[in-house]
């Protein structure tokens, strides 16, 4: 540290395999589509929010977010049954926050009541 006069070594980093295998784009879009899908829920679109979530879950398959939003855009289009069940997956999916954990009990528990 003291010789100030020897050149250091080159120093690299590799390459992040995420990014190499394009894995980044893919949840970058996913993300987008979430939003998206978000967006139309609030404007009541629930054939667009479906849309987004299946678009979402085609980049990042198996996340609790993307079953969330397609289970409240099928019962926005009045598909009950299909909404409770994804629902159930995103609840099966351990939701990241409690707070997300207890909106989704309280949807599906309001689903269900309203038959």
């Amino acid at each position: 540290m003291n010789d100030f006069d020897r050149e250091l070594p080159a120093l690299t980093v590799s390459d992040d395999p995420m990014i190499a295998a394009g894995e980044f784009e893919k949840a970058k879009a996913a993300h987008k589509a979430l939003v998206e899908g978000r967006q139309a829920l609030k404007k009541a679109d629930g054939q667009s929010a479906l849309a987004a979530a299946e678009k979402a879950e085609a980049n990042n398959p198996g996340f609790y977010q993307n079953a969330d939003l397609r289970g409240r855009a099928l019962l926005l289009l009045g598909k009950k049954e299909q909404g409770l069940q994804a629902l159930e997956a995103a609840l099966a999916a351990q939701p990241a926050f409690q707070s997300e954990k207890l909106e989704l009990e309280s949807l599906l528990k309001q689903a269900r009541e309203t038959q």
